[in-house]
């Protein structure tokens, strides 16, 4: 056929004249991805870019693919099949074909056939698929990796069988995330049991924990096997809760348990055993034990909310992060009110969490503090123990002790101060106060044979040094000499002129020392901190038998408090091995 517009010869399958750009069937200012959109052609739900590409694909070549329902006003739309012009030839040759409900298309001549408009949720599979890439290779680790595409779940937990008005809490889990698992073992590699476990065949935490248990001597616990008796139903999760019942304190016990029945039977005869007035109730997976007279009180507590619905208690453990192999949470007020005789004195407020945590070099208790209220610390003196010399064996700081002295002056007046008065005591707490003694002398006290006078420090960073250094020398201090240095606003004084100067001028400081910075990694801020040696406790001749080698590795502890503004911080007490 010709093309009307300009008599170019055309074969049958061409829409569009490559000469003049015309249509022979659609005639002039044809434009097949604009005049499509409102051609019958154009699927429902399909979007006019859509459209378009169905009629750029008639085009090239290429077969539509439409998914439309199969109706009897469906069939008879389609156009009849024929040859006798170009446009019964494209619609014989190009009719789509049509699956209820189904997306189906035609396989061409070196083509793979795909469809048309995939769905949505293939789009997501690939940023998943990236995301879970990225934390197994970047650090997050199997476990960060596996808790984001849910392979594995935390399940109920022991909060969750506790009364909502619990005042204390404690949880006890032997299967933490995979980091911790890991991380604990590493820690722990040295201990002979672990060693024990591991060269059987499987570290087992509960099978050690048993058997601590059958070694203290504990009358219920003998003649019980662990493999048949406990096992098959001991769980991986215990829980400790106390809350008040009436003017007593009333405590719940949960452990999770494979099979309640068993569970139940075996801790009754326990209980029975021992003569012991408690009640064994299964739910959820767990077994929780209460005293006779608490039972009904608990259980009406637990059916009028959980500990872990509590927004207090889920925002608090929420802020610790991991939770650990440890965790715990106390609100501090209501703690108070238990067995108190008059509930109104107390002035407790505020709440506490804690986790016990393990990397591959340190075992760490970590926890914050919320809302406890009281007056501000001034942290202008923190970071002092971090001065100290990297040769101290052990020293212990404390900031704002002249500020908190006023609650205190009360007792201390009656006990006696030496002489010294209240204004004397501010002075010498001063904005912060640290003591210390040096490495050597805290190896000289682990020796029986050691007659040697310990060698101590002080550094006081204070507003009136003058008044303080008044004080201390007026401190019985069974004849030792004291020497001091004033700088500033800093008073350091010793028991030998040697330490004074090492306290004053240290070669290195505490600051850049390895295992000081893993035992209070935060002392910076620190308004108190503690810092023990581990190393220089050690005798050279002492024998720890099988525990030689865990011993021999401990290299130091330390403890911090951290303020992060009126009535809130964190605090931390750390191990540190080698």
């Amino acid at each position: 056929m010709n093309c009307p517009s300009c008599a170019q010869t055309l074969d049958a399958s061409q829409l569009v004249c490559p000469q003049c750009g015309d249509s022979p069937e659609y005639g002039a200012g044809f434009d097949p991805e604009a005049d499509v959109r409102e051609s019958p052609w154009a699927y429902p739900g399909e979007s006019p870019e859509d459209a378009g590409e169905s009629a750029a694909s008639l085009i090239d070549g290429t077969e539509p693919t439409i998914d439309v329902p199969l109706t009897s006003e469906t069939t008879a739309e389609l156009p009849a099949v024929g040859f006798g012009d170009p446009s019964q030839y494209l619609a014989a040759t190009h009719q789509p074909k049509v699956r209820q409900y189904l997306p189906v298309s035609p396989i061409t001549p070196g083509s793979i056939h795909l469809p048309a408009v995939p769905p949505k949720k293939r789009r997501r599979a690939l940023p998943v698929l990236l995301l879970a890439v990225a934390l197994l290779v970047t650090g997050g680790g199997a476990a960060a990796a596996g808790y984001y595409l849910g392979w594995f779940g935390r399940g109920t937990q022991p909060s969750d069988l506790m009364p909502a008005a619990t005042a204390a809490y404690l949880q006890v889990d032997l299967d933490p995330s995979l980091s911790q698992k890991s991380q604990a073992w590493a820690f722990l590699r040295d201990l002979p049991e672990v060693k024990k476990a591991v060269a059987g065949g499987g570290a087992d935490p509960k099978r050690m924990i048993w058997d601590a248990i059958v070694a203290s001597g504990v009358d219920w616990a003998s003649g019980t096997s662990y493999d048949t008796d406990i096992k098959p139903w001991l769980g991986d999760r215990i829980g400790f809760g106390l809350l008040g019942h009436h003017d007593t304190p009333a405590w719940v016990t949960v452990i999770q348990v494979r099979d309640e029945a068993a569970a139940a039977a075996k801790l009754r005869s326990w209980i029975s055993s021992n003569s012991q007035d408690y009640d064994v109730t299964t739910r959820d997976g767990y077994a929780l034990i209460s005293a006779h007279a608490d039972t009904d009180f608990v259980l009406g507590e637990l059916e009028q909310g959980t500990l872990a619905a509590n927004q207090a208690f889920r925002s608090d453990l929420a802020a610790l992060g991991d939770t650990g192999v440890l965790a715990g949470w106390a609100d501090l007020a209501a703690l108070a009110k238990l067995g108190s005789s008059d509930p109104g004195a107390s002035t407790a407020q505020g709440r506490v969490a804690t986790a016990l945590r393990f990397t591959t070099d340190t075992l760490a208790l970590d926890g914050r503090f919320f809302a406890v209220g009281g007056t501000a610390i001034d942290t202008s003196g923190a970071g002092i123990i971090g001065d100290l010399p990297e040769s101290t064996g052990a020293a212990v700081t404390i900031s704002g002790g002249a500020e908190a002295l006023p609650l205190a002056w009360p007792s201390l007046s009656e006990m006696g101060t030496f002489g010294l008065k209240k204004a004397d005591l501010e002075a010498l707490l001063g904005r912060n106060i640290a003591v210390a003694v040096p490495a050597t002398t805290l190896g000289a006290a682990t020796s029986a044979s050691s007659s040697e006078a310990p060698t101590l420090g002080i550094r006081i960073t204070s507003d009136d040094v003058v008044r303080a250094r008044r004080a201390l020398h007026k401190l019985p201090l069974d004849s030792m000499q004291v020497v001091d240095q004033v700088d500033g606003d800093v008073l350091t004084a010793a028991t030998s002129r040697g330490y004074l100067k090492e306290l004053t001028q240290p070669a290195a400081t505490l600051s850049g020392y390895g295992p000081f910075s893993k035992a209070v990694p935060d002392h910076a801020r620190a308004t108190s901190a503690v810092y023990v040696n581990l190393a220089a406790l050690r005798s050279a001749d002492a024998d720890y038998g099988e525990y030689g080698d865990f011993v021999t590795s401990l290299q130091s502890l330390g403890a911090e408090v951290v303020p992060d503004g009126a009535g809130g911080g964190s605090w931390s007490v750390r191990l540190v091995r080698s």
